[in-house]
């Protein structure tokens, strides 16, 4: 068991820390306005970058790209990072680290920022360590931070200085957007991001919202077909003459399977749930007897997986399995005829696979040593396998 978590473990770290550096399609436009695609290094964007990696293609090698030479880029499709120069307040929001001006301390810095919103009104955001700050900037008016500020109001107590609500009201003219709405409305995306559309909507102009996702196959139903490399071996305390392991053999798998894709962490994360078919016959033979086992069973693995989609075609994943099995035959031809009961036992079970073009795939699977029957005080036989099958996605 130890030795199986230890495997796991292993092939987690090792899918990880791929994982880290992949490459998605994106580009970027330099400072005389050309646009060049290519794909771009994958990052958790936490804090917004002054440079970044790019390829111009799977084979190319990477090159680093900084502010100062590029005006834009974008990635995967829903991140888009626009140069802007602008004031900017970075006053720290931690409790300890408060002072006691009311009013932001501007700084006039060179900044990749994101674009939420796009239309005749922009909104922007900018991440750094523990702050987040908005920017507002439309045809007509140049780009300006919303107004959010933490301070000691007295020794102990933390005011806020929530001027943006009032640059919001003077910004736009917008019979459906009340003074009163934007009293309440918080320093966040979500409610921020529905005011700008609500401005552009005003106004009668197109607005998108580029941090809305696109639609996704929520289920997808996959049929396998496959070959498991394994052995049964038979031990009986009794009579070491019924001690055997049987040769191993490669024995057909044949399943469906579902899988769910949650929407977290840009759909990287599924659960899935399999009913397949196994079958497995074979000989072995010790110094006393020549045997025969024949074994099938019904397999009903449930487990999770986590995708890696380094292109738009190709989707790497690990799975990790919770094994139920239903015995359907167990039967063992030794010289003496025994009669085996067959008892369900459920095993752990890890996966590493690849799909292309959301159709074709393949998987390669291990299994926990699963005891298969019990018959009498200190008889018992157990399986062990490793599985290797092709799937078909069917929608």
């Amino acid at each position: 068991m130890r030795s199986f978590i230890t495997t796991i473990l292993a092939i987690t770290l090792s899918f990880s820390s791929f994982s880290q550096n992949l490459f998605l399609k994106g580009y970027y436009i330099n400072n005389h306005g050309q646009r060049s695609e290519g794909l771009i290094l994958s990052k958790r964007w936490n804090n917004y970058p002054v440079d970044f990696l790019f390829k111009a293609g799977d084979n190319a090698e990477s090159i680093s790209l900084g502010i100062d030479s590029v005006r834009e880029f974008g990635i995967d499709g829903n991140l888009r990072f626009v140069r802007k120069s602008v004031d900017i307040d970075l006053s720290s929001e931690l409790y300890n680290d408060l002072d006691s001006d009311r009013n932001p301390v501007f700084i006039r810095k060179q900044l990749f920022l994101r674009l939420l919103v796009d239309g005749k009104h922009r909104l922007y955001d900018y991440q750094d360590r523990n702050v987040e700050r908005f920017f507002i900037e439309s045809d007509t008016l140049p780009i300006t931070q919303l107004i959010y500020k933490k301070f000691m109001a007295d020794e102990l107590i933390a005011g806020i200085n929530r001027d943006y609500q009032k640059q919001l009201w003077k910004y736009m003219n917008c019979p459906s957007v009340t003074m009163e709405e934007l009293s309440k409305i918080d320093y966040y995306r979500k409610p921020l991001i529905s005011v700008v559309m609500r401005f552009n909507k005003c106004d009668s102009v197109e607005s998108v919202n580029l941090t809305r996702t696109t639609p996704y196959k929520k289920f997808s139903l996959t049929a396998k077909a496959g070959a498991g490399f394994s052995l049964i071996n038979s031990v009986m305390m009794m009579s070491y003459a019924n001690n055997v392991i049987f040769d191993p053999k490669l024995s057909p798998y044949l399943s469906i399977e579902g899988e769910y894709l949650l929407p977290l962490n840009r759909h990287k994360w599924g659960i899935t749930a399999e009913a397949g078919f196994f079958s497995y016959r074979s000989e072995g033979e010790n110094w006393a007897v020549r045997a025969k086992v024949e074994y099938r069973s019904l397999e009903l693995p449930i487990g999770i997986r986590y995708h890696i989609y380094p292109g738009s075609r190709t989707d790497f994943y690990l799975s990790a399995i919770y094994i139920f099995n239903q015995p359907l035959r167990l039967d063992f031809d030794f010289s003496n005829p025994i009669e085996v009961k067959m008892i369900p036992h459920n095993n752990l079970g890890a996966g590493i696979g690849f799909r292309y073009n959301k159709k074709l795939s393949a998987e390669f699977r291990m299994m926990q040593k699963r005891h298969m029957s019990e018959d009498f005080l200190f008889w018992y036989s157990n399986f062990r396998g490793f599985v290797f099958y092709i799937g078909y996605t069917l929608f």
